[in-house]
């Protein structure tokens, strides 16, 4: 995912000036817009960053802004830009304040920069990151498709699986309890919490996240594993489950 560091080094925003955020440079960004109005609800987006020069806050009460920034959260927006014109030479004191309660990053540019410079700037960067995951997804498949035309056994699906997203794994059937995987100390797992239910937007992935616990290993790190049910015809049911879940996997590893 594209992240707001990345943003913040585009050319229509290597001068700008951050304000406030420096600590959250690492939230996901997919795309920005203009801001003509408050009514966030009707047209905001996750991770979305919105650009105004105070038109749309203009005469407008300090209750109805504030609603506009709690919604704002809700709905996921991941930063805001601010640019100065001709009659606003300052980013009002409100709007600073309002970032910082909320906790958004708020980024200050110039009145010489445009909106359409910035966009086209955000629209490049995320386009180039889809022909990458584009071209990561044919690679992946290519792979698959020989595990397949070899007739590979599972454990070396698994492997294969393993060294593209850099973490151990392993297979469980359920009905006999039976474990297999890319590391055998990690075979062996107890739950120390109830599934937290996780989504992959993106890809219409449901999974679960659980903390555990692997008697076989000493060093207890990275101890949260994914569990992925895996959909069949027959009535066995299987479970590929993911370990090393503390680890950030990017929309790539998801797609492996």
């Amino acid at each position: 995912m594209l992240k707001l560091k990345e943003v913040s080094g585009l050319p229509s925003l290597k001068d700008s000036k951050l304000i406030y955020g420096k600590e959250k440079l690492n939230i996901s960004v997919s795309g920005a817009m203009v801001m003509e109005a408050l009514d966030i609800e009707d047209w905001g987006s996750p991770r979305q960053i919105l650009m105004t020069s105070n038109f749309a806050f203009k005469d407008e009460t300090s209750e109805t802004i504030i609603h506009f920034f709690k919604k704002a959260k809700e709905i996921g927006i991941s930063a805001f830009i601010f640019k100065k014109n001709r009659l606003v030479s300052e980013i009002p004191e409100y709007f600073i304040s309002n970032c910082k309660m909320f906790g958004f990053p708020l980024f200050e540019v110039k009145k010489d920069i445009t909106y359409e410079s910035i966009i086209n700037d955000i629209l490049k960067l995320i386009n180039n990151r889809n022909t990458l995951l584009l071209q990561s997804y044919y690679d992946n498949h290519q792979q698959f498709i020989q595990l397949m035309m070899n007739q590979s056994g599972t454990i070396k699906i698994l492997e294969t699986l393993s060294t593209l997203i850099g973490v151990p794994v392993s297979l469980v059937e359920k009905a006999n309890a039976k474990v297999i995987g890319t590391k055998e100390r990690y075979n062996l797992f107890e739950f120390k919490n109830a599934a937290e239910s996780m989504y992959r937007e993106f890809n219409s992935l449901e999974y679960e996240q659980r903390s555990v616990n692997y008697p076989n290993i000493k060093t207890q790190e990275n101890n949260k594993l994914l569990s992925f049910t895996i959909p069949n015809l027959g009535y066995e049911q299987y479970q590929l489950i993911i370990h090393g879940a503390d680890y950030r996997f990017s929309d790539m590893d998801f797609m492996a």
